[in-house]
């Protein structure tokens, strides 16, 4: 066994290292990520403006803005500072987290850390790997008080999930200062720390709108991912499509949590404190305020990882905790337990690169003018880099182009504005040939005619000003898109 211990140290970060490397550098950036980039081009007081409804705080953006000043390394620059950091974090913990090798081991390679800190360019990696940061630092706080509120507070700046988090470690923060009496002195310095970082915080999201909730209060409780759920012990949702896997996972999830919280009340209550305090904001946020996606329930398993961290020595001779949290983390290892793999079709950017290659390759495509429907703001970050890479522009239906960098603060995030062919017959180029590029499974704004109907080449329009014929020239249905070529057939005097 201790053979197997040195050599388990020795290879899994470098296994981890090399299989996130392959993992990132052979994909297409999401939307998020793609988002981010285009966000990180802009000048800095467009970035300070763009936080307050983007969501996330300015430092990570100011990161990208470092390796983004040449596009044509997209998405290259922008995936290796996420693997590099995920690099660091597996590293320094192995190096300095109190577990055993084999605990080490599958946190490594639980499905959240290899399968999306480790691989999505996100500001939640370099979130995760500062959280480790402040959980070495934990027993040395009051040793070292103004290095500790610096991390705590650099911390909360990072991501909206990480202030649950920093606001826990705030609080214990403040009972050890009065509990051991620390000097005055660090207590100014510190408190200077906070307030700095809090005024920095507060000024990126004044005026920043609540997200409009997503459901009824019943409906978003019974639709709060199981993710987290399962640490909650609540199993009244329709589990009636999830695999044994993701259901044995809920199960022993849910008693490892009140088993964890039963022994941190009694011999590390510290930890209980900081978990209860996180996990109580983070479900009142997430049903309260803003559902989440799946990556922002992985902060339950992260945090859960953080308390057993801070209070390791005090609970890691018990027998029956090891084994159930070997129990659990084993399963935190299938991809199954924490996701289901197919996103909503409007988010999936990953196969959009396809249809720049096939307009690029194309000549007619590329030397025509291009048309959108308003589905484009979902399309728009997957593909906005390989535009400019490629030199195609993009045009919406009011003529205007929204291919450059700076047109993404100007797109609506729900904007659907209304097809009047009469209007937008004024875009064309009467010099060239001009296409449409739509979605096969919708169109978002509908088209305002007095008739519409498909024929066997594509689809008739006609209102008040105009007939215009739209002949599908190029259908792709695994994209899925479709690019019609505009003929407008007739137009009407008043």
């Amino acid at each position: 066994m201790n053979v197997f211990n040195k050599y388990l140290a020795k290879i899994s970060p470098f296994a981890f290292i090399v299989a996130t490397f392959l993992y990132s550098f052979f994909r297409t950036p999401c939307f998020d990520e793609s988002f981010a980039y285009i966000i990180s081009r802009m000048n800095f007081y467009e970035i300070f403006t763009i936080t307050r409804f983007e969501g996330h705080n300015l430092i990570w953006y100011l990161i990208l803005k470092l390796f983004s000043h040449n596009i044509n390394f997209y998405p290259y620059s922008m995936l290796f500072v996420n693997w590099i950091i995920a690099s660091v974090l597996i590293v320094f913990f192995w190096k300095k987290a109190p577990f055993n090798n084999i605990i080490k081991f599958l946190i490594t390679f639980s499905y959240p850390f290899l399968n999306y800190f480790g691989v999505v360019s996100r500001p939640y990696t370099l979130g995760v790997l500062i959280l480790f940061l402040i959980c070495f630092l934990y027993k040395n706080q009051l040793k070292r008080p103004v290095l500790y509120s610096f991390l705590v507070s650099l911390f909360g700046n990072i991501s909206i999930i990480n202030l649950f988090g920093a606001f826990a470690f705030f609080i214990l923060f403040l009972i050890n200062c009065f509990k051991y009496r620390l000097s005055k002195k660090n207590i100014v310095i510190c408190g200077l720390v906070f307030i700095f970082s809090f005024v920095f915080l507060l000024s990126q999201f004044i005026g920043a709108q609540i997200p409009e909730r997503q459901a009824s209060l019943v409906n978003e409780i019974v639709n709060f991912k199981l993710d987290a759920l399962s640490f909650l012990g609540l199993f009244f949702l329709n589990i009636e499509d999830k695999t044994f896997l993701r259901i044995l996972f809920f199960i022993v999830s849910s008693g490892v949590f009140w088993v964890y919280s039963a022994v941190f009340l009694k011999k590390a209550r510290h930890s209980f404190l900081f978990l209860f305090i996180i996990y109580i904001l983070m479900s009142t946020f997430f049903i309260k305020v803003y559902l989440g996606n799946v990556w922002h329930y992985y902060f339950y398993f992260v945090y859960f990882i953080a308390a057993l961290w801070i209070s390791w020595d005090k609970i890691k001779n018990v027998k029956y905790i090891n084994i159930i949290l070997y129990c659990f983390l084993f399963l935190s290892l299938f991809q199954t337990c924490f996701i289901n793999k197919k996103l909503p079709e409007t988010l999936d950017t990953r196969t959009y690169k396809t249809m720049i290659d096939v307009i690029f390759d194309n000549q007619e495509f590329k030397n025509s003018k291009l048309f959108y429907l308003d589905w484009f703001y979902h399309f728009f970050p997957g593909v906005a880099p390989y535009l400019e890479q490629k030199n195609i522009k993009i045009y919406d239906i009011e003529g205007k182009d929204r291919t450059t960098f700076q047109s993404a603060k100007n797109i609506d995030k729900f904007r659907t504005t209304p097809f009047y062919g009469g209007e937008f017959i004024k875009h064309l180029d009467k010099t060239k040939n001009n296409y449409l590029i739509t979605q096969n499974y919708i169109f978002y704004q509908g088209f305002r005619a007095k008739e519409l109907y498909f024929t066997k080449n594509g689809f008739i329009y006609t209102d008040d000003k105009c007939k215009i014929f739209f002949e599908i020239v190029k259908f792709m249905p695994n994209i899925p898109f479709s690019i019609y070529k505009i003929n407008v057939v007739d137009v009407y005097e008043k």
